[in-house]
């Protein structure tokens, strides 16, 4: 079933506009929704816009100009596909604008359509209203004129017998009158039904053809409106189709790389060699070869140690030893005395060295001895990196070096 605007929106009230006023509301409403969707479309563009311009300056970010090989092409790739979508997207933007700009210009044209028969029918209305006024005047003046007229001949009847001929001039003077004055309310009468009919007549005209043109005017907006969003969707379709097709391209460099390739590539531009550094071995002067029997014996060796802060003695002889060289060496460089053997020691040059004791010192080990400050000690010339073999009171042992000084 096919409604229609022109069989629809009537009244059998002369002064009811009721159609016209929902006909009116409609188109009203229809021009807020158009308006809506330009600035829908005005903003998408924009963001577009910004989006494209985005992605061009993000690709001139995307690393990989450091990267080698098969990675380094996956990130030329992804930055030859993004400057691609970016482009895509302003063109976008572009394609939107121009939807922006046909709806502004369909709506403007609806609204200079509509305009001018709003502008006719407005005038029409206010017209009607005026004449069905004079109308209504006109024929409460008709009806008080033909009062006027039964009261004056009611009153010439009953003076009809009376003596007084004035009095009966009088009162058919009056009822002349007012038959005058009622023939010209009568015609008054008259012309404004005539007027009042051709003016409605005209308005039944324009209306209809108001409604004609309302009907063909939101069935335009309508389909337009319709068709304005699919193209909108189909731009939107298109340029999701174009990102993912960019986006494979990328996944396809993806696949074409190696890890183990790239690696190998940096391997074998950035070598230095295979051969790796020999290991540190211990190795003692002539005067530690002649004097690590005796140490040995004491149940400790010292190995070259590292520098000692002055307010700490060096490690033990023992320690040093062992964490030097490790287990194994320490064995082979000092092997264990025999069972009751004297240690073997090498007298220096200096054997009547006299040294002073700085401050305390409490042996460790055996081979330690411990001495306090002010001790007068006697170099026995035997020395090893920071340690100094002395004898006080007919004993013997290693003391720190840095706790003597020449007396």
């Amino acid at each position: 079933m096919k409604l229609r605007f022109s069989d629809s929106f009537w009244n059998s009230d002369f002064t009811n506009n009721a159609g016209y006023t929902a006909m009116l509301e409609r188109l009203r409403d229809g021009r807020k929704v158009c308006k809506g969707f330009e600035e829908m479309l005005k903003q998408r563009a924009c963001l577009e816009e910004t989006y494209g311009k985005g992605l061009l300056m993000l690709a001139k970010k995307s690393g990989g100009q450091t990267e080698i090989n098969t990675i380094r092409c996956c990130f030329m790739v992804l930055k030859q596909q993004l400057e691609s979508v970016g482009q895509e997207h302003t063109q976008l933007a572009l394609e939107l604008n121009k939807e922006y700009k046909k709806m502004e210009d369909f709506r403007m044209k609806q609204k200079d359509r509509f305009t001018k028969m709003d502008n006719q029918m407005s005038s029409l209305h206010k017209q009607k209203q005026s004449l069905l006024k004079k109308l209504n005047d006109s024929k409460r003046s008709q009806e008080v004129k033909c009062r006027d007229l039964l009261e004056a001949e009611c009153n010439r009847d009953r003076l009809a017998n009376n003596l007084n001929a004035k009095l009966v001039e009088k009162s058919k003077q009056r009822v002349d009158n007012c038959y005058q004055a009622l023939m010209d309310a009568d015609v008054a009468y008259k012309q404004n039904v005539e007027l009042i009919e051709r003016t409605r007549i005209e308005w039944e005209t324009v209306h209809g053809r108001a409604t004609e043109l309302y009907e063909q005017l939101e069935w335009e907006r309508l389909n337009y409106a319709r068709n304005a969003m699919w193209v909108h969707c189909n731009h939107l379709s298109q340029q999701c189709v174009k990102d993912d097709q960019a986006y494979e391209e990328v996944r396809l460099s993806l696949e074409k790389s190696d890890v183990q390739d790239d690696i190998n590539c940096f391997v074998k531009n950035k070598q230095t060699g295979e051969r790796r550094p020999d290991p540190f071995v211990y190795e003692g002067s002539s005067m530690m070869m002649t004097t690590s029997a005796g140490l040995h014996s004491n149940a400790a060796r010292k190995p070259q140690l590292h520098h000692v802060p002055k307010d700490e003695p060096p490690p033990s002889l023992d320690t040093a030893l062992y964490a030097t060289v490790g287990p194994e060496r320490a064995t082979a460089v000092a092997p264990a005395a025999p069972p009751g053997a004297e240690p073997t020691r090498r007298k220096g040059p200096c054997t009547s060295e006299l040294y002073v004791v700085t401050r305390d010192f409490t042996s460790r080990v055996e081979s330690e001895m411990s001495v306090i400050q002010g001790n007068v000690v006697a170099s026995l010339g035997d020395t090893v990196d920071g340690w100094m073999l002395v004898s006080l009171r007919g004993q013997e042992g290693f003391v720190p070096f840095d706790y003597l000084k020449p007396k």
